[in-house]
């Protein structure tokens, strides 16, 4: 009932409305998930904010439920805490699918017309693959191969959950590639098994702000994200299949003890017309 009258309301009126889904205004809104430090709720200019000490990762406790086909706003008020030292920072959204299962980069960042088979068997620990065709493979980057995926090139596999880091691919005179892992294989995989070049890359959608200084004085991040992107990792755009996300921050970023920085309004929102 809230939601259609705040719709009726934004449609009378011709104006651009936002409803909360997600806050983190309170310390017991975030919890850790790398990192050393504290989050805490402290007095700020005549209001209350959460303070984040040290270098520091942390994400809403809660995930919230999203629609690809909606349009929300990420925004927060952000600046450096009294007596502490101006670090870096950088503020966005954790995707994950439908079943609360992160989506990591390397999952829907693939090469384009990259798909090719398997020569030969793959057995559990081998760390040498050999791929038919390795001309649309690159051999520079932090790299991936993904297993099992969409021949179509329509891209249906993505996010891939089969993808293992690559350590060097080397192309052949024969045109197949010589694909080394980073690590052991812990899955076997027949000859002839559909596979594609990944890329790895920014862990999470930084929205807000990425590797930013942390200002003086308040100041307001916001972004709007809006759509699905098809393949790649987007800090517009959810990722392929994102279905919930929470609100993270990595505060004080390679920084020490005596970086500190201050949160406040910090919320997502579904925006209606």
């Amino acid at each position: 009932m809230k939601n259609k009258i705040i719709a009726a309301l934004c449609a009378s009126a011709s104006l651009l409305c936002a409803e909360s889904v997600l806050t983190g205004d309170q310390a017991a809104d975030w919890v850790r998930f790398g990192g050393k430090g504290s989050v805490t709720e402290v007095e700020a200019d005549g209001s209350k904010a959460v303070e984040v000490k040290g270098d520091i990762r942390i994400r809403t406790k809660k995930m919230v439920e999203i629609d690809p086909a909606k349009t929300y706003r990420l925004s927060a008020q952000v600046r450096v805490a009294p007596d502490a030292e101006a670090g870096r920072f950088y503020m966005g959204l954790i995707p994950f699918d439908a079943k609360g299962k992160r989506i990591a980069p390397e999952e829907v960042t693939d090469v384009s017309k990259s798909e090719t088979k398997l020569t030969n068997e793959v057995k559990v620990g081998d760390v040498v693959i050999i791929i038919k065709d390795g001309a649309s493979w690159k051999d520079k980057g932090v790299l991936a191969i993904a297993f099992e995926v969409d021949e179509s090139g329509k891209l249906a596999d993505l996010p891939n959950r089969s993808v293992v880091a690559v350590k060097s691919v080397e192309k052949q005179e024969d045109g197949t590639a010589k694909v080394t892992l980073a690590g052991k294989m812990k899955k076997a995989y027949p000859a002839g098994t559909a596979v594609r070049q990944h890329l790895f890359g920014g862990m999470y959608m930084y929205s807000l702000a990425g590797n930013a200084p942390v200002p003086a004085e308040w100041k307001t991040f916001s972004a709007v994200i809006k759509g699905e992107a098809a393949r790649g990792v987007s800090s517009k755009q959810w990722w392929k299949d994102t279905r919930k996300a929470s609100i993270m921050v990595l505060a004080n970023y390679r920084g020490s003890e005596k970086n500190a920085l201050l949160l406040k309004d910090v919320k997502l929102e579904e925006v209606t017309k």
